[in-house]
């Protein structure tokens, strides 16, 4: 389930309008109507956040299994490396439309790429910004 759709549920499980959840998060209904309608997500992790504290849900109860992805590249490795993993996430995804393939299927499919795509970070380290580097806490830097 995507981002939008499932903000539209909690939002009315908690018997709020788009007015009020606006309003509890500091920005327009009309934001609000965006993400709900699919329009537009969040920019910025902290409206997820934002969003979830107001919902008193887990942020990641908000996101659909590729946008968990693309955000916590984001939260890793910068923008950059999170529009990477964007396009790698729609290939996929672009790949598994209209198969037979299961939601617990895909979801596997996703996890692998994750962990490929954290692996080659830290095996590609010396190419990567000292700020960008994912620490090991075995082998630390």
């Amino acid at each position: 389930m995507k981002f939008g759709q499932k903000l539209k549920i909690l939002r009315e499980e908690q018997g709020l309008t788009q007015d009020d959840l606006a309003k509890m998060v500091g920005m327009s209904s009309k934001t609000i109507s965006r993400y709900e309608s699919g329009e537009s997500n969040p920019r910025y992790p902290r409206i997820y956040d934002d969003l979830a504290k107001a919902l008193k849900i887990d942020k990641l109860e908000l996101l659909s299994d590729e946008d968990a992805f693309v955000l916590s590249i984001k939260e890793k490795f910068g923008s950059y490396d999170s529009n990477y993993a964007s396009d790698l996430v729609n290939g996929m995804v672009g790949l598994m439309a209209g198969g037979d393939i299961t939601d617990a299927d895909k979801r596997v499919i996703l996890e692998t790429l994750q962990e490929a795509f954290i692996i080659s970070k830290k095996e590609n380290k010396k190419f990567i910004p000292k700020k960008f580097r994912v620490v090991d806490d075995e082998n630390k830097e």
